[in-house]
């Protein structure tokens, strides 16, 4: 499906002594640039079947992984659908992208409970006796537990881990504690799952041991998206969570595992062999005759970060017109001071932005009002610095 809109980006009127108008539809001709909306189509993901560098499940499943592999991919659509288009113009692609792949709940191990010596820390890839991000975690796991001929190690799809290990953030206190979590290995991947709490045990009165039993088994989704609802917080539509809990359906007691999905209002029990997709949309410019990804991610300050950026800025003056006003006075500040505190919220808002992303910031004005923009790309020191 296309939508396609006409700009002229210029008119240079020449005059003829033949047909004065022939020069002006060359002119047109050449100038004209397209601006479309395309919405991949299950037929269009067919063209990527044994395309160099594409994997198979894009034309098989009709999705892509990442917005990295759709950026490498779809240009080779556009070449195929859209190479007569001029320099300049553009194209926005709405795609399918991955979400979650999910197979089912079977566990093929279950590992013995681990707590990690000072040493294993190493393995996480930290130089410290704790861990303080997901990445460090996954690291450790995948060290650790590795397709070895070693029983005790060895790693299969549907594999079940407990580590207990030294955590750390800043924002609590105290910053450092022990915590015991539950991971789950399936399709490829290890899932921090959520380990169901004693309190939440309690709340549906099985707190006295701990576990589910019997009777709980057809109404355990119902429980879990009771929890999840309590604790997450921002879900998306087709969020995958692995829930563990433990439990006795009949005479043995074992560690277990729910995938729930979250349809936009619930958490529910994941449907086998599913595949979460979700639709994106990335913009592609044709510039010097070849397709580029434009992956600028737009950002309009918020009444919030002007009473942040008001907290840092030094010159008196400049700072109570910012806080009452929620605007930059230009007679106050310069397009430097600008640049620097705009920087400096972006680092703030998106610290773990990763090298080469741009994000355009519109911010509002006074003396002259309005609404301007700068566009700023993180440079390799993780920092936002304005492109020119």
């Amino acid at each position: 499906m296309k939508n396609i809109i006409y700009s002229l980006t210029g008119l240079i009127l020449a005059l003829s002594s033949c047909d004065p108008m022939d020069d002006v539809y060359a002119e047109l001709d050449n100038l004209a640039t397209t601006q479309v909306v395309h919405t991949l189509s299950d037929a269009d993901y067919r063209f990527f079947k044994d395309k160099q560098g594409v994997p198979a499940y894009v034309n098989t499943g009709l999705y892509f992984k990442s917005e990295d592999e759709a950026a490498t991919a779809i240009p080779l659509f556009l070449n195929a659908y859209y190479g007569d288009l001029k320099d300049g113009s553009s194209v926005s692609v709405n795609y399918n992208r991955y979400r979650y792949a999910f197979t089912n709940n079977s566990i093929s191990d279950r590992f013995p409970a681990y707590t990690l010596a000072t040493t294993d820390y190493a393995l996480g890839g930290t130089n410290f006796t704790n861990f303080d991000r997901w990445s460090q975690i996954e690291t450790f796991l995948k060290a650790k537990y590795t397709r070895s001929v070693d029983d005790k190690t060895a790693l299969k799809d549907g594999s079940l881990t407990t580590l207990t290990f030294t955590a750390f953030n800043t924002n609590t206190n105290p910053t450092s504690k022990q915590v015991t979590d539950v991971y789950f290995y399936k399709n490829g991947q290890w899932y921090d799952t959520y380990l169901v709490s004693p309190e939440e045990y309690t709340s549906v009165d099985r707190g006295r041991f701990n576990n589910f039993i019997a009777a709980d088994q057809a109404i355990l989704p119902d429980y879990f998206n009771k929890f999840l609802k309590a604790k997450i917080v921002g879900a998306k539509i087709n969020d995958l969570i692995y829930v563990s809990f433990s439990n006795r359906p009949q005479s043995t007691t074992t560690q277990d595992v729910m995938g729930m999905v979250y349809d936009g209002a619930n958490w529910v029990k994941a449907v086998d062999n599913a595949t979460g997709r979700e639709t994106s949309t990335l913009k592609f410019a044709k510039d010097d005759g070849k397709w580029i990804a434009d992956r600028t991610i737009e950002y309009t300050l918020t009444t919030t970060d002007y009473t942040e950026i008001g907290k840092i800025v030094t010159d008196a003056g400049a700072k109570a017109s910012i806080e009452r006003y929620g605007n930059f006075d230009l007679r106050l500040f310069t397009e430097d001071d600008v640049i620097k505190y705009l920087a400096a919220r972006l680092k703030t808002l998106f610290g773990n932005a990763s090298v080469g992303m741009k994000y355009k910031v519109f911010y509002k004005t006074f003396n002259p009002s309005g609404t301007d923009d700068l566009t700023f790309i993180v440079n390799a020191a993780g920092n936002f610095e304005v492109v020119k």
